[in-house]
């Protein structure tokens, strides 16, 4: 109803909704921000400085919430780095560190942006790390133009991590990895906290990598090389959980790679017998090493007691990785996929272990449990347990916790493994007895490879059924339509 002639009229006051998200400069202006990357342009276009955007927390539960980081300025000097490397450092800042810093603690980050400018292997890090980023959010089943093709990101994150190792270690291909994976076991005092956070966390990246192929754009079963690492843990002693964790990765580069030269020696031990002899004793080391490996750790947790969720789920973590490398150092020096059916109570706890751990996520992330993430490491163990155990009640139940959290852990994307394990019990589930479900030695799959397409759209499986008698193993390849 209007004002009655004479009476002043009431001013209103326009109500306009702050944003949390612009960039610092507009928000001590209090004016829009258009929120523009990689500076705003409601800044640049007067002529003002963009002092970038603030880091948005994400949500998680209050009741166990890590400390809040100090803000760093975003406008940092990238010279000689392309528009879309550009934007990746950005994207790390606002969206991945946040991520990074909620779900575990480590040195890496806090320092991370300033070093960037002067060292390149600090760059292709953060590139990497956004790249995979990115990826995870614009979904790996959608085709995507441009900057945010799922190919683009994927691939760049293989590229900027072999990158950064070469700058790193100085040195290429293995003799790089080995050199990371080294110095991983060997713990210097005169080395910075930040230079043996980054060595650490390219080597686990390394590890990781060794099972795609970014020429191809394919996930195999096996790396393409043999190369193993000298370990020793005859002296180890721990004294923090990092400490225990840093000296997972060289053992885990061994348990995956020695599959890769035992298939070989294997099926030519009528011609190179010494070689078969070799792996024998590789194996025993591989056991006798994760024996000491596992002492060490129980010496520690006898004197240190967790007191927080984080700490339960690290023990639970390196349960998981014992029992698992137990088994694959058990079966890596035989052709026969029927062994593995002799392992039901190594099953059995892998998948209540990966039950367990997955549930304490949930519980500390209520509503948000992160899409990526370093060190939970309950992807690769679920998989292997679609790969190899032949108990379908305990294989449908991994299928169904492995579905059940989409999420990156470092370079293995969940849906990716998802897809490459439900066709694989497609194909073993062909050949099953159609009474009672077994499935015979010649119908089991002994090796695979998932390539795909550009677009993430579709794919093809390339795979052999064992045959332990074969001196060389016969492909088939079925195509299949990528589904989350």
């Amino acid at each position: 109803m209007p004002a009655p002639r004479g009476c002043p009229s009431q001013r209103k006051r326009k109500f306009s909704r702050r944003t949390r998200s612009g960039c610092q400069t507009c928000r001590i202006r209090r004016v829009k921000c258009d929120e523009a990357l990689p500076v705003c342009r409601n800044c640049t276009s007067t002529g003002r400085n963009c002092d970038g955007y603030a880091v948005v927390q994400l949500p998680v539960s209050t009741r166990f919430r890590t400390p809040a980081t100090p803000q760093l300025n975003p406008s940092l000097h990238l010279g000689g780095k392309t528009a879309d490397e550009k934007h990746c450092f950005n994207f790390f800042l606002t969206r991945t560190r946040p991520m990074l810093v909620s779900c575990f603690n480590s040195e890496l980050w806090a320092p991370i942006l300033r070093l960037a400018e002067h060292d390149s292997s600090v760059c292709h890090a953060v590139i990497a790390f956004s790249s995979l980023h990115r990826a995870t959010l614009t979904a790996p089943l959608a085709s995507f133009p441009g900057r945010d093709s799922p190919y683009r990101n994927y691939n760049g994150a293989l590229v900027h991590s072999e990158n950064g190792v070469t700058i790193l270690a100085n040195q290429k291909a293995h003799a790089a990895r080995m050199f990371l994976l080294d110095t991983t076991l060997t713990r210097t005092e005169a080395a910075s906290s930040f230079d043996t956070a980054l060595i650490k966390t390219f080597a686990h990246m390394e590890v990781q990598s060794s099972y795609f192929d970014a020429s191809q754009l394919a996930m195999r079963n096996c790396p393409t090389d043999g190369h193993l690492i000298h370990i020793d843990y005859s002296n180890s002693k721990f004294h923090s959980v990092e400490d225990a964790k840093q000296t997972l990765d060289p053992f885990l580069n061994n348990a995956f790679r020695i599959r890769t030269l035992a298939e070989g020696l294997l099926r030519n031990q009528k011609n190179d017998y010494n070689g078969y002899l070799d792996l024998l004793i590789e194996q025993h080391k591989m056991q006798t090493q994760l024996q000491l490996h596992m002492a060490a750790f129980d010496e520690f947790r006898s004197r240190y007691e967790p007191t927080n969720p984080k700490d339960v789920r690290s023990f639970l973590i390196f349960r998981l990785h014992h029992v698992i490398l137990g088994l694959n150092a058990k079966t890596v020096a035989s052709l026969s996929e029927m062994m593995y059916d002799d392992y039901a109570a190594e099953w059995e706890e892998t998948l209540s272990l990966c039950t367990e751990i997955t549930r304490s996520l949930e519980c500390e992330f209520v509503g948000a449990m992160p899409n990526l993430v370093m060190d939970v490491r309950v992807t690769l163990p679920l998989c292997w347990m679609c790969f190899k155990c032949r108990d379908l009640r305990l294989r449908n139940r991994a299928f169904s916790l492995l579905r059940s959290w989409p999420h990156h852990e470092g370079l293995n994307h969940s849906t990716i493994i998802v897809n490459m394990a439900g066709h694989i019990m497609s194909v073993e589930e062909e050949g099953s007895d159609p009474v009672v479900g077994f499935i015979p030695e010649s119908a089991r799959v002994r090796d695979m490879t998932l390539e795909f397409a550009e677009d993430w759209k579709s794919g093809t499986l390339v795979y052999a059924l064992s045959e332990p008698e074969k001196d060389q193993l016969e492909f088939h390849r079925r195509w299949f339509k990528m589904e989350l």
